[in-house]
């Protein structure tokens, strides 16, 4: 693995085909997600800084900020939003 970016306690990491995002302040088995593009990994990096939550993207993008977060109120306004896109496509079935 080799780190191609690095903002604040965030590292993306380039290997197998994807990416590799690393908050440092945390162990990576907890604080990592993988990423198969470098602007979505970017973009991740971002929400978590400023602790905004995107509201049209993928439960999986979701999870990976929760995985990227220290914040525990940040994460859990996350998983408010987990549950409440879960709920909306429940209805749409």
């Amino acid at each position: 693995m080799v780190r191609i970016y690095r903002r604040k306690e965030f590292s993306i990491y380039s290997g197998n085909g994807g990416f590799i995002v690393h908050n440092t302040k945390k162990e990576f088995s907890n604080g990592h997600t993988h990423i198969s593009n470098f602007h979505t990994a970017k973009f991740l990096i971002d929400m978590s800084i400023r602790k905004l939550i995107p509201y049209k993207v993928s439960p999986y993008l979701l999870e990976s900020l929760i995985r990227l977060s220290n914040d525990e109120t940040y994460t859990e306004k996350i998983r408010k939003e987990i549950l409440r896109v879960s709920k909306k496509k429940a209805k749409h079935k």
